[in-house]
């Protein structure tokens, strides 16, 4: 039961944030005392992640299927029975939070919301989604409490991160250009001199220099200058910089 209650954690971390390896998802609960939510805080401000807005439609869709990927993991005998829960008891968090204090009981807040989905199956979640906003602010207010250990590094992660992102680039590139033409003329150039950076848009820098570096090639073997084929293609890409 143990090993299974920190599986279901490990894959929580692991699906929800690429590139994160099963040592640093417990490195970073070790952190956080056990807690995922603020174990993903503190992940986001290791990592830099400013633009992370975690209440996009994005973002829930990535915490439902990390959620359910962690049901998996720590072999719940209904993965989907388990998000549609979760779910449910989402909107009702500010209760458990302020049982302490007030009339609500924990288990009278629990037994509310599931009543409220009484007759709802696994595959039938009603349109509803996981509303994380009062999630986040509660860890907020525990990461506070919390004397952060050290983390691990995160510069193997950013960088894998930064070369997926300009693979999208290229992929995004691709699409735009004409197949026919891509597989026949500029598909090389892509690969010899289709470099992103500049003062442009990584996409249209791409195609930019991809289509720069065939003209000039094809003028270079017309001319016969092919050995000073390298230094003639680096001149649009010494202009970007």
């Amino acid at each position: 039961m143990a090993m299974r209650s920190l599986s279901g954690p490990v894959a929580f971390l692991t699906c929800l944030f690429p590139y994160l390896p099963e040592a640093e998802a417990v490195a970073y609960l070790d952190a956080a005392g056990a807690d995922p939510i603020v174990a993903c805080l503190l992940i986001i401000r290791r990592r830099g992640m400013r633009e992370f807005d975690p209440c996009s439609v994005n973002a829930m869709a990535a915490i439902e299927a990390a959620l359910r990927c962690a049901a998996v993991a720590a072999q719940h005998p209904d993965p989907q029975q388990l998000v549609l829960g979760w779910k449910l008891l989402s909107p009702h968090l500010h209760m458990f939070w302020f049982s302490y204090a007030s009339r609500y009981r924990p288990q009278d807040v629990a037994m509310a919301a599931l009543n409220d989905g009484a007759g709802r199956t696994s595959d039938d979640s009603s349109g509803r989604s996981i509303i994380m906003e009062k999630s986040w602010h509660y860890a907020q207010i525990r990461l506070g409490y919390i004397w952060v250990k050290e983390l691990p590094p995160a510069r193997a992660a950013m960088k894998r991160m930064l070369l997926a992102t300009i693979h999208g680039f290229y992929l995004e590139a691709m699409a735009r250009l004409p197949t026919t033409e891509l597989c026949s003329q500029y598909h090389r150039g892509m690969l010899m001199g289709g470099y992103c950076y500049g003062p442009l848009d990584p996409v249209s820098h791409i195609i930019f220099n991809a289509l720069w570096y065939e003209q000039a090639r094809r003028l270079a073997c017309a001319s016969g200058a092919t050995e000073q084929g390298p230094q003639i293609f680096g001149a649009p890409n010494s202009r970007c910089i």
